[in-house]
């Protein structure tokens, strides 16, 4: 950091100068803002999927279906089916207690998650009861305390570009948040207004770490809710 700006990276050792950096490092967002002095206000919270053996009748062109009233989703993959769940009983994970050598494979998974919650799920999809899982994994998609994105220019340092906190849209909304950053490192104004999304617009209460694990399980807790406040 020079003269209030961000000036480059050490990496490895070496030393890059650069005129931007974009902090994309989804789980360690947060830890990576704090190495430059930038408080970044997100949460990872693990979030949980399965896979089916193949199954009679699956097609590739099938919609994603979402059951509110299971937390979960369903859509093709492969010849099977994948089932998530955004369980109303969510796990924030603080990545300063992972291990250094750290890999989502590592990540504890709860199968009770699936066997709770897919029989409710049985209406709309009968062959789930029987069908055979074939694999099951868990991620750790960063949350915010009110369910939107931190992207834009961080407010305490020039030229410190945040892209995270996308409350598990971010595979989706990935080109999106790219052509974004681009706009706003060439042409210094994006096509889109960032304002609701700007990394500063949250008060300092949530600067309290169990504070703010609490608020984004709450948005993950919520992210099936009929309340207007989480759609």
């Amino acid at each position: 950091v020079e003269d209030g700006a961000v000036a480059g990276v050490l990496a490895g050792g070496e030393q890059i100068r650069a005129q931007w950096v974009v902090n994309a490092a989804g789980a360690w967002t947060e830890q990576v803002g704090e190495m430059a002095g930038v408080w970044v206000p997100q949460f990872p919270v693990r979030h949980q999927l399965w896979v089916t053996a193949d199954l009679e009748g699956v097609r590739p062109d099938q919609p994603v279906v979402r059951v509110p009233d299971a937390y979960a989703y369903v859509r093709p993959e492969v010849r099977g089916l994948l089932i998530g769940f955004f369980e109303p009983a969510s796990i924030g994970v603080d990545p300063r207690t992972l291990a250094r050598d750290f890999e989502m494979r590592f990540l504890p998974k709860d199968d009770q998650v699936l066997t709770t919650w897919a029989p409710a799920v049985s209406a709309q999809f009968p062959a789930l009861l029987e069908a055979p899982i074939v694999r099951g994994c868990a991620g750790l998609p960063t949350f915010t305390p009110d369910g939107r994105f931190v992207l834009g220019e961080a407010p305490t340092l020039k030229r410190f570009v945040i892209a995270s906190g996308c409350c598990a849209h971010g595979i989706m909304t990935a080109p999106a948040v790219g052509q974004l950053v681009a706009e706003l490192i060439l042409d210094g104004k994006p096509s889109l207004d960032l304002g609701p999304l700007s990394p500063g617009r949250f008060d300092p209460e949530h600067r309290d770490r169990a504070r703010l694990k609490a608020a984004c399980e709450a948005v993950y807790n919520a992210y099936y809710s009929l309340s207007p406040g989480y759609r």
